[in-house]
């Protein structure tokens, strides 16, 4: 999953208009067409809160779904934001042993390349967990005060 398009973006605001999740009104520019301004509604935080809390263990590809979710944890409850961090720290564990797993077994005549490939995917996953220790702990200042 990457980062949405502002064209799909776009797309989707008026189905949460439709959905009562969300509300807009026109703002008149000068010298530009208008623009609409949407905000969520009190259902579409309710939405958005309970999506945010739900831990999703195992999201496929898509674990960029534990970013957005951190991103927008200020709406749920404190726990919310380290429920998605331990979860995505299991995945990011999880991926690390399997290359180190790799690394160990790596055939006689694995060429450079594959070992170059190797070690950036298990240096950038130890990097991630890294963060994620970080993460942490800022979490657990931030909630202690």
């Amino acid at each position: 999953m990457g980062v949405p398009s502002r064209s799909q973006i776009y797309r989707v605001l008026p189905q949460l208009v439709r959905r009562g999740l969300a509300e807009s009104r026109e703002i008149e520019q000068q010298g530009r067409p208008d623009k609409a301004l949407y905000r969520l509604t009190d259902r579409g935080l309710d939405v958005l809160r309970d999506w945010v809390e739900r831990v999703e263990e195992e999201p496929g590809a898509a674990t960029n779904v534990y970013f957005l979710k951190l991103f927008f944890a200020a709406v749920a409850s404190p726990g919310a934001a380290q429920g998605q961090l331990d979860a995505y720290r299991q995945v990011v564990q999880r991926r690390l042993g399997e290359l180190e797993e790799m690394e160990r077994n790596l055939a006689s005549d694995a060429t450079v390349y594959d070992q170059i490939a190797l070690r950036h995917g298990i240096i950038r996953t130890r990097a991630t967990l890294a963060w994620a220790d970080e993460a942490e702990a800022t979490l657990h200042r931030a909630h202690a005060r």
